[in-house]
């Protein structure tokens, strides 16, 4: 045995470290990594993993990539599960086997380059112990597959070059069923590395060119069967499914971190740097940021890396040009403002279907880590034998000091740090999340088989007692959840409605009316709070908030509250509502039911219909007009004849001033709507953050669904900015430096550079020409900046610059010439906090001002008979009081609206006051006007500072564009008003049928359809519903307002069959058969030893030298083409300049490898004389090594492919054509 040891030390320290410091990390606790599911019910995540549409959560949603558990994650934990194994056990032998796999593959792979043993650990422990793990270890392990397996792939590609034999092939097959299934890109991006080492066996003569093109067309093809498997899952979510990749991270932020210096680390994936007020997103990120000792370690194990990769005479090409493709890639697009020319494509349209795919570009360090690995095997071998010169004992120093930097290079490896404490939990759930599943389990049973709405949503469900990212509930109960999550994964107008009331939570404006009839049209019959929530941690209200609100919401009633009651309190994190919400103990969870909630699909004959997406619907829910008890019709759904025919036929036409068009972001729950804008977008620059929702596709052409800005005036004021870097702030938006109300302002910081924004004004031909600017600096109760100098340009003109005197009230700047186009751009700010605004209250004289109006959706009003009432609630947008460096986006509300059919209405308004106004229920005309008339309302319910008011009689209108207006400077401000028409009637309820529900099939029985009907379902719209009717295929659904599934009938008697079947779900079933077969005969292949050992039939031939650039004018032309193509052109110069200095020398290599050290050294250098902290920022301190670091690795690239013959280059045999079998 100990012999044996003694032969195998490197495989059992291999293991060691593998298995030991995570077995030692933290005990007992599991970590947010790849899915909650897989530890609470790995059982149900494998059956579920199939299924291209899941209605247990979302209201229904096409799963991303859940397929990918099917292998070899999901049986991983399920065993394990079966065996009784303590879930955090089960997950470090899962960890320590990814690593002890990549240790050995990496060692396996130096060995078949003929690396002796000690060059052969030191590859592996170096790959094994790579900081590329980091990121994913505690979060999303099962992306680290590609990486664990690249050496694999790479040695089986060898091997196939060497000796073609089938078992090889078979199991190159099996591996690459192995790697991709939770994360295309992580394959895709390692799929260079065996091209890579077919082209050097072309290069060198090992194989022909035919057989070197016919092996990569086998080795793509046995890859794409055995990806069919999560492949087909992948393009049924790409087409019916949400848009994750456009939702999830954008170019521009996964760019920002991805240096040359970070890649070369191993490191630059941009979760590893990003960090919120409380903690850092990767807690193992902090010492490669400001620990000097770890950052000069892995600096010297890169010199030392590509040291070694050079210095061997064989192998430099393919480690070379490994290392080179790999830095390339993982850099990507950066930097976003300036890429590289191969790059600038995906910059130039980060959108773009292949820009979103490849945005994460660091999944390609694997291939640099590996390049880096195996050159430090080399380098440490030929250190030893460097050192055996000197002295026989230093020879035996050298692979344990190597071994030691490697190990010191990995802090996490001491201490138990593996296991992220930020993103970590107990293995046990809390007993009152047990309690409220089992409660949940008895209402599912007992026929409540709605779903369970959790409010307000929690980001990343991070709670007091752990971390576990995903939501709880569906791996422990039946019934279905709906709540908010990062991203808006389900069926886009159902999403919409979700977010639109968890909005008005995360705004600090939800009124408790709302709650009850949006969680029945969400298909809710539970409402749950949550109570014990960081709030902290993603800035989201307290506790106390939404918990007194969701009790006093009506239609609620209280099932129970589980967990023992405790005060919710972060420490070190001030709030401002404390005073109002004190800190009260709460139970961990509270229940309710939601009354008149029941299941079943809905056969509405003439439903109302509503002008609103998912903000108009919660604020006709808080108005009482909807009580979600009936299918509601949202005219954007519609196209033009099926919305005539529906309007025709309504009880009731519904107007909001929602649907705004404007901008949207997923980064958090806070401050995700922009400006509402006009025809045109509200920024003159490309943003790249805003991706807007779906909600009504039939409509996208259709601008008079939509609530758009307008002041009729002629004029339109647009920046380059406004608000903050990762948030939406509506209040500081460009209108309002022109709008003559002294409170509002035009407003850029927060993280957004000020210096060089432009603030344009442009008016129509024809109108009035502006003279001279008269600048007002913003009125703000929080700090600010001021601006000290502005350029402004006239008609396009140059700039002419201006100093500002920042104390003074006004600037008076005359103009060039009288002007309908002005820019003012700021070039000088006053000292401060950079992340302190800077702005404009206005920018022009008052008769160049106007207040922003919001014209409201004409599309239904525009068809209704002249007896269809027609109704309008007009809703102010509002912000978090509490919150402050927010104002409300609308001081008040200014609307627009058309009536087609003369009528009378009656007006409602609620009203906040926070003055010590008298309360008279006297009539009065200084709240409201209409066609700037004023009208006489009067105050008829107050409840604290909540005011309810009333018109003093009916109004009547005319047809007509009509105007609406509250003021800014009264007592009561005004928060909703109601246009009611006097001939509205309450909306029937809808029929109730129950439904037979499969995987993919939804039946019912059709009645009281005799006229013709709308049916709704409970699943989330999607045109993946295939809908029949008594066997007759039915056109595409539609979604209603609840966002759900929605077709018209035609006439139906009574009793008729209904169904529809989800159609997709066939092209995952040929994926998952075209890999069967695939899997099926690889193992045919390795069970039968006559074909594991078959080879394909080669013809002998004997090559000539290797293909090498030889001429000097082809060296340096290729080192200009390269360098520009993947620095800049100005560097395609330099290194072809370089090039042909260095050439007689034959000293390129060492050339580039100055430039990669210096570079590197640049990082400590700039670290010890800036003390830069940690941060999201941190890398771009160091952005000027970039390009020299890339122009060093051409350099060193293109001297590998320009050496002169060597020993290595002898004429080989080869088995060279391709034959048949």
């Amino acid at each position: 045995m100990s012999q044996w040891l003694r032969r195998r030390y490197d495989v059992c320290i291999i293991a060691l470290l593998a298995y030991i410091p995570l077995l030692l990390s933290a005990p007992g606790k599991l970590p947010a990594d790849t899915k909650l599911y897989l530890y609470l019910n790995p059982g149900r995540l494998l059956s579920d993993a199939a299924w291209t549409w899941d209605n247990r959560q979302l209201g229904g949603w096409v799963p991303h990539q859940n397929v990918g558990y099917l292998w070899p994650t999901g049986p991983w934990f399920a065993f394990f599960d079966w065996l009784n194994i303590p879930d955090w056990v089960a997950h470090r032998l899962w960890l320590g086997t990814l690593l002890i796999v990549a240790g050995l593959g990496a060692r396996w792979l130096a060995k078949i380059l003929d690396l002796p043993v000690n060059s052969a650990f030191i590859a592996g422990v170096a790959f094994q112990l790579s900081p590329y793990v980091l990121p994913y270890i505690s979060r999303t392990s099962a992306l680290l597959l590609p990486w664990a397996l690249l050496p694999w792939i790479v040695g089986l590609t060898l091997k196939i070059i060497r000796e073609p034999k089938l078992k090889y092939f078979a199991v190159f097959g099996l591996i690459i069923m192995s790697s991709g299934g939770l994360n295309a890109t992580a394959l895709l991006m390692i799929a260079p590395a065996p091209v890579v080492w077919l082209i050097d066996a072309w290069s060198s003569r090992k194989i022909s060119f035919r057989r070197a093109l016919s092996l990569t067309g086998l080795l793509g093809l046995i890859s794409l069967i055995m990806s069919a498997w999560w492949a087909a899952g992948l393009s049924v979510q790409g087409k019916y499914g949400a848009s994750v990749l456009s939702y999830s991270e954008a170019l521009q932020s996964t760019s920002a971190t991805s240096t040359a210096t970070e890649a070369l680390r191993s490191l630059g994936y941009w979760l590893f740097y990003d960090r919120n007020e409380v903690t850092a997103l990767t807690s193992a990120s902090t010492p490669y940021q400001n620990n000097l000792l770890v950052i000069a370690v892995g600096i010297c194990l890169v010199i030392a890396g590509v040291i070694g990769l050079f210095s061997d005479h064989k192998l430099k090409r393919p480690l070379s040009m490994m290392l080179f493709v790999g830095v390339v890639l993982s850099v990507g697009a950066y930097p976003t403002d300036s890429p590289s020319p191969l790059w600038s494509y995906f910059a130039d349209n980060p959108k773009s279907a292949i820009s979103l795919a490849l945005r994460s570009s660091s999944r390609a360090v694997p291939l640099i880590a590996l390049a880096l690995a195996i050159g430090l095997g080399i380098f440490a071998i030929k250190a030893a034998n460097y050192a055996s010169q000197r002295s026989p004992r230093l020879r035996h120093l050298v692979v344990p000091v190597t071994f030691l930097f490697i190990c010191l290079n990995v802090p996490a490896l001491f201490g138990g740090r593996y296991i992220d404490p930020a993103i970590s939990r107990p293995q046990e759930i809390p007993t009152a999340w047990t309690q409220v599943a089992q409660l949940l389990d008895q209402r599912f049973d007992a026929g409540h088989t709605g779903s369970v709405l959790i409010l307000p949503g929690i980001e990343s469900a991070a709670y007091r007692w752990g971390y576990p990212v995903d939501p709880i509930l569906p791996g422990i109960t039946k019934k279905p959840l709906i709540t908010r999550d990062w991203l808006p994964l389900g069926s886009a107008p159902f999403m919409d409605l979700l977010y639109a009331l968890d909005d008005s939570f995360q705004n600090g404006t939800a009124d408790a009316n709302s709650i009850a009839p949006i969680a029945r049209l969400l298909g809710a019959d539970t409402v749950m709070v949550v109570n014990s929530y960081q709030y902290e941690r993603f800035g989201v209200q307290r506790p106390e908030r939404s918990a007194s609100l969701v009790a006093s919401a009506p239609g609620l009633t209280p099932i129970g509250n589980f967990g023992e009651l405790s005060i919710n309190l972060a420490e070190d994190y001030e709030t401002n509502d404390l005073q109002d919400f004190p800190p009260t103990a709460l139970p961990e969870i509270s229940v309710y039911e939601v009354i008149d909630a029941t299941p079943g699909a809905r056969i509405t004959n003439n439903p109302i219909v509503v002008s609103a997406d998912g903000s108009g619907m919660v604020d006709l829910a808080a108005a009482g007009l909807i009580d979600g008890k009936s299918s509601i019709l949202a005219s954007g759904a519609l196209d033009e004849p099926s919305l005539q025919q529906a309007v025709l036929n309504a009880p009731e036409v519904i107007v909001t001033d929602s649907n705004r068009k404007r901008a949207h972001q997923w980064r958090g729950s806070q401050e995700v709507w922009g400006a509402t804008e006009g025809v045109g977008p509200v920024t003159d620059s490309f943003d790249a953050f805003d991706n807007r929702l779906p909600i009504f596709p039939l409509a996208t052409d259709r601008l008079e669904a939509y609530s758009i800005s307008e002041n009729y005036s002629g004029s339109v004021m647009s920046a380059t900015a406004y608000g903050a870097l990762l948030s939406y702030l509506p209040e500081y938006r460009p209108s309002n430096a022109n709008d003559g109300n002294i409170n509002t302002s035009w407003l850029v910081g927060w993280g957004v550079d000020p210096i060089g924004q432009i603030l344009t004004y442009t008016s129509n031909t024809g109108r009035p020409k502006v003279e001279h600017l008269e600048l007002v600096p913003a009125q703000l109760s929080f700090e600010q900046r001021q601006v000290t100098a502005i350029s402004v340009s006239v008609e396009g003109s140059p700039w002419t610059k201006h100093a500002i005197d920042p104390s003074a009230s006004v600037t008076r700047i005359d103009l060039d010439q009288p002007a309908q186009s002005v820019r003012i751009r700021i070039d000088g700010v006053t000292e401060g906090d950079n992340q302190l605004p800077v702005g404009w209250a206005e920018v022009l004289p008052a008769a160049f001002q106007r207040s922003e109006e919001i014209t409201v959706p004409s599309d239904a009003t525009m068809l209704v008979k002249p007896t269809t009432p027609v109704s309008f609630v007009f809703t102010r947008l509002r912000a978090d009081p509490y919150d402050p460096r927010r104002q409300d986006p609308e001081l008040s509300i200014n609307r627009n609206f058309f009536v087609t059919n003369p009528g009378s209405f009656t007006i409602s308004a609620q009203a906040t006051t926070t003055s010590d106004a008298a309360v008279s229920s006297t009539c009065r005309d200084d709240l409201l006007t209409i066609d700037y008339l004023k009208i006489l309302t009067k105050v008829t319910q107050v409840q604290g500072s909540a005011i309810t008011i009333e018109s003093c009689g009916e109004f009547t209108s005319g047809r007509g564009l009509r105007n609406i207006q509250t003021p800014a400077d009264s007592p009561f401000t005004i928060n909703q008003l109601v246009l009611r028409s006097t001939r509205a009637k309450d909306a029937s309820l809808s029929i109730t049928t129950p439904t037979s529900n499969t995987r993919t099939n939804r039946t019912t029985s059709i009645n009281s359809c005799t006229s013709g009907c709308w049916l709704e379902l409970n699943d989330g719209w999607n045109i993946g519903w295939e809908g029949s009717l008594a066997d007759q295929t039915l056109a595409d659904p539609v979604a209603s307002a609840g966002g759900r599934l929605l077709w018209n009938l035609p006439a139906t008697p009574d009793n008729t069959k209904f169904e529809t079947t989800w159609a997709p779900q066939k092209r995952m079933w040929i994926g998952i058969g075209v890999t069967l077969f695939g899997f099926l005969c690889a193992l045919v292949v390795l069970a039968f030893p006559l074909l594991r050992r078959r080879t394909l039939r080669t013809d002998p031939q004997t090559m000539t030298q290797s293909v090498l650039i030889r001429s000097a004018i082809t060296v340096v032309t290729s080192a200009a083409i390269v360098g520009a193509l993947v620095i800049s052109p100005l560097y395609g110069l330099f290194a072809g300049l370089v090039t042909a200095a260095a050439l007689r020398s034959r000293s390129i290599h060492k050339v580039g490898l100055a430039l990669v050290s210096l570079g590197l050294l640049f990082l400590i250098a700039q670290q010890i004389r800036t003390g830069a902290a940690p941060s999201f920022g941190w890398p771009s301190v160091f952005r000027r090594s970039h390009q020299p670091i890339l122009l060093g690795l051409v350099l060193i690239t293109i001297d590998s492919w320009s050496a002169t013959r060597s020993k290595s280059d002898k004429p080989v045999v080869s088995t060279a054509s391709v034959s048949e079998l």
